[in-house]
């Protein structure tokens, strides 16, 4: 794959994720970057927390705020896997992601399906 394919797949995918949180949370993150590799995909987000989870987090209800995405997340695990599946052309087997609302940052990593062996 060319380094302009690759870092056109990068970008679309960042950016698809970004839409999402706008679409289920009103806003997206300032900050966005993803990685894509043989076997995952991961995805960093930064500035991502709402007004009303930074004032929750402020006065300490952290694990709400973190429990709160963890149930979003899960919520719309499928529309997720669907958009990194779309992005990239490859299946998603496993999604693992986590919230730490002291940083305002969420990471995503997406586990890929081995390519088949028998396939182009």
């Amino acid at each position: 794959m060319s380094a302009t394919r690759e870092s056109s797949i990068r970008e679309e995918l960042a950016n698809g994720i970004v839409r999402f949180y706008a679409d289920k949370f009103g806003r997206g993150p300032t900050q966005a970057r993803s990685y894509v590799e043989d076997t995952h995909a991961t995805v960093l987000l930064g500035d991502v927390q709402t007004t009303v989870e930074r004032t929750l987090t402020a006065h300490g209800h952290d694990v709400l705020v973190r429990e709160m995405r963890r149930c979003v997340k899960a919520a719309y695990r499928d529309e997720i896997v669907a958009l990194v599946e779309q992005v990239t052309g490859r299946q998603v087997v496993a999604m693992h992601s986590d919230h730490d609302p002291a940083t305002n940052t969420s990471a995503y990593i997406f586990l890929f399906a081995e390519p088949d062996s028998e396939g182009p």
